[in-house]
């Protein structure tokens, strides 16, 4: 028995190439396509990769942005003491001594004490100043007198240096005293007053206070 639609085909059974359980007298149904799965798992690489990109920029902003003000804020604090900050002046050195700063010392130092006077000295003074009171005398007139009195030539030139009279004032003093005893030229007045221990100006200052 022979299919009406294909006279070389048995009847009852379906053409070559032809469905199973397809109806006979039937166009052959599409072949079913089975759906394709490496798109959704090309899409979820990606995107994961996306996510891993996005995951390490974030980390390297965090970073960098924790780093920037570390080093912004460590540049205004060498700086700002600069600015403000007044270093202190320092104190002046002390002077150092030096051997000319020694030696001024050593040059203004206070002399020793002179030693106390002795009796003898003492008395000699006391008997010059009271021969002075009565009469006048050369510097070698006075001493001769206290040496006459006993007192050493030490004691006596002591006595006399300490009191120190104006020699002058005395020379003028015996001149007038002479003239009052008697007539003197000048000559023989500034000789005289020689002989009594008076010097050569002594004498002639004694002369010219007496008007000769």
């Amino acid at each position: 028995m022979t299919n009406p639609s294909d006279p070389n085909q048995p009847y009852g059974q379906q053409p070559y190439g032809a469905p199973q359980g397809q109806p006979y007298g039937q166009p052959p149904a599409e072949p079913v396509k089975k759906k394709r799965k490496w798109p959704w798992i090309v899409g979820a690489v990606v995107v994961l990769f996306v996510i891993i990109g996005i995951a390490g920029g974030g980390g390297d902003s965090d970073s960098e942005t924790t780093a920037a003000p570390a080093t912004t804020s460590a540049a205004p604090a060498a700086v700002a003491p600069a600015q403000t900050t007044v270093a202190p002046q320092p104190a002046p050195a002390a002077p150092q001594a030096t051997a000319e700063s020694v030696e001024e010392v050593e040059t203004v130092a206070p002399a020793p004490a002179a030693p106390a006077e002795t009796a003898g000295q003492r008395n000699a003074v006391r008997s010059a100043e009271q021969y002075l009171d009565v009469g006048a005398f050369s510097r070698q007139g006075l001493i001769g007198q206290l040496e006459f009195e006993n007192y050493s030539t030490e004691d006596a030139t002591y006595a006399v240096d300490k009191i120190a009279p104006d020699f002058n004032e005395q020379a003028a003093k015996s001149a007038e005293a002479y003239l009052d005893i008697s007539g003197f030229s000048r000559q023989s007045l500034i000789d005289q007053l020689v002989f009594e221990g008076y010097t050569d100006e002594q004498a002639a200052y004694g002369a010219d206070s007496a008007g000769l």
